[in-house]
């Protein structure tokens, strides 16, 4: 008995084992350098805007993205169509009503190049075109990696953590690749949330790990378009340092800005969600703000690349009613709007999220489609559009 209960085990492990040689000897391999494919039909002008990739100095002072008619331009973390919640042209129809111009999605290398040096970008050129022909822009969140870039070959699908060192200048071709095929995206973010352990593939947050994946898309993005801006952080707001785990926004920020982020990074991407109603005590949104700015010298930029309020429980943070979660979006809208270091803020999230997106439902700005891709709006979508867009109606059937 013990013999057939061994057995099995024992070939499982030699079998681990073979996997494990054949990743590594594939990662050796993945020194080849990716060669661009065609660029989308949208964009026959996508092409390398720095062949000879002279170094870029990040940007300060000025917006990194210009204001619509005096305000700062708004859109969703967004990823209802990724996950097949949504159709494409029913989420544009969405954006339309919304007044949003902005789109914030993530773009995964190792979606990309699945094996070293193949690269298929037609998911995202799909998206892409079908974004710019409805007058919205991508903000692409630059988070995952191939399983031949992780320790010994081996991750997940997603494999959401950074790559090995060695892989890096991989990461920076992948990113200058990008940044070449999309130019009309607002800006390219460089990970998610690396101040939390779950974008670590479990480890605890590493502050001088991150610069070196900040430094790789910085460095990848300039190569193939200097003017393209470069947002660093996209770190979440979390308040406390957990041993082993998260770590807090304040930590995590100054130890990136000890290790020279920002000579790689245009501006700053924030997560500030309020948890508590703002300007009432456990305001995160506020202290957030408060943090960065205490932090950030002055000419860095700052982009609320996501915030929100849930509708319903079971979400990292408290459920509110729908009209309290407009009230709340909108007081953040029109902070932030009022604020000479803010170019954009991106609301979690378009619709109502389904299990397959973290972070809990109730965050949407319209509801659960249901099986014919309708989604009915929260009060939010007019609260928002209307300090936005003040010269423009709020649809009365917005999405409908």
């Amino acid at each position: 008995m013990s013999a057939r209960v061994l057995f099995p085990a024992a070939a499982v492990v030699i079998v681990a084992a073979a996997v494990a040689l054949v990743a590594i000897r594939e990662s050796r391999d993945a020194g080849v350098v990716a060669e661009p494919p065609p660029p989308p039909e949208c964009e026959p002008g996508g092409r390398d805007r720095n062949p000879a990739d002279e170094p870029a100095r990040p940007r300060r002072g000025e917006p990194l993205i210009a204001r619509q008619a005096g305000h700062i331009p708004f859109g969703f973390n967004d990823a209802a169509v990724q996950v097949g919640q949504l159709g494409l042209d029913e989420a544009l129809e969405l954006y339309r009503a919304s007044g949003a111009t902005i789109w914030r999605l993530v773009i995964d290398w190792g979606a990309v190049e699945r094996s070293p040096g193949e690269l298929d970008f037609s998911r995202y050129d799909e998206l892409y075109c079908g974004m710019l022909a409805a007058g919205v822009r991508p903000l692409w969140s630059v988070t995952g990696i191939p399983a031949w870039a992780a320790p010994l070959g081996l991750c997940g699908d997603p494999c959401v953590r950074p790559p090995e060192d060695e892989h890096l200048p991989q990461l920076r071709r992948f990113a200058e690749i990008a940044a070449s095929r999309y130019p009309r995206s607002v800006a390219f973010e460089a990970w998610n949330e690396p101040n939390l352990a779950s974008y670590w593939g479990g480890s605890s947050p590493d502050a001088s790990g991150y610069a070196k994946v900040l430094e790789a898309i910085y460095d990848g993005v300039k190569d193939g378009d200097p003017e393209m801006p470069v947002l660093g952080g996209a770190l979440s707001n979390n308040p406390t340092d957990e041993p082993g785990g998260n770590v807090s926004l304040r930590t995590f920020l100054a130890e990136m800005l000890d290790r020279d982020a920002l000579d790689h990074m245009d501006g700053l991407g924030l997560h500030a969600y309020p948890i508590a109603a703002i300007g009432e005590p456990g305001d995160q949104f506020t202290a957030a703000l408060d943090v960065a700015r205490e932090l950030l010298p002055r000419g860095v930029r700052i982009w609320i690349t996501e915030i929100g309020a849930p509708t319903a429980g079971g979400a990292f943070a408290p459920e509110v009613t729908p009209d309290q979660q407009a009230a709340m979006m909108a007081e953040a809208y029109r902070r932030l709007d009022a604020s000479a270091d803010v170019d954009a803020v991106l609301f979690h999230t378009l619709v109502d999220p389904n299990a397959a997106i973290p972070g809990g439902t109730g965050f949407g700005f319209f509801e659960r489609p249901g099986d014919d891709g309708s989604a009915a709006p929260k009060p939010v979508v007019c609260a928002v559009r209307t300090l936005a867009r003040p010269d423009e109606p709020c649809p009365a059937a917005a999405g409908g």
